[in-house]
C-alpha cells in the first residue's frame, strides 16, 4: 500500500483493471481481500473486468496452479468487493466476462 508509483504518486484516483484479477489472485496467490483493500486505498473509482470460473483463462490458471482455489463472483468475491466498493454499473462483455464499475466506499 505504500508503493505510490502504482497510482502516480497518489495523484490518480481512478484505475482500469482489465484482464488482471485472475492472474494476480490465482497465478500469483494474492489474497482477494488484500486485492480489493489495496485497490480501495489507491483508487476512488475502478473499472474491473471479472472473468467467471468458466472463462478459458481462469480454467487454465486453476489447472496450472493445481490447488483448491475458490473462484466466483456471487457469494464469494462480490461480498469482499462490496466491503470496499459500491458497484455502480455492470456491463456484460460476453458469457464469461463482466465489467464492474466500482466506487470506493467512503467512511
Amino acid at each position: 500500500k505504500d508503493f505510490k508509483a502504482l497510482n502516480c504518486g497518489g495523484y490518480i484516483d481512478s484505475a482500469i483493471v482489465m484482464g488482471l484479477i485472475h492472474h494476480i489472485v490465482i497465478d500469483n496467490g494474492l489474497c482477494i481481500e488484500a486485492f480489493f483493500r489495496s485497490l480501495s486505498e489507491l483508487y476512488k473509482n475502478v473499472l474491473l473486468e471479472y472473468p467467471s470460473k468458466e472463462d478459458p483463462m481462469v480454467q487454465l490458471l486453476l489447472k496450472k496452479k493445481n490447488e483448491n482455489i475458490s473462484w466466483g463472483w456471487e457469494n464469494l468475491h462480490m461480498n469482499i468487493c462490496t466491503k470496499y466498493f459500491k458497484i455502480t454499473k455492470i456491463k456484460v462483455l460476453n458469457e464469461t466476462r463482466v465489467i464492474y464499475f466500482l466506487k470506493r466506499n467512503e467512511y
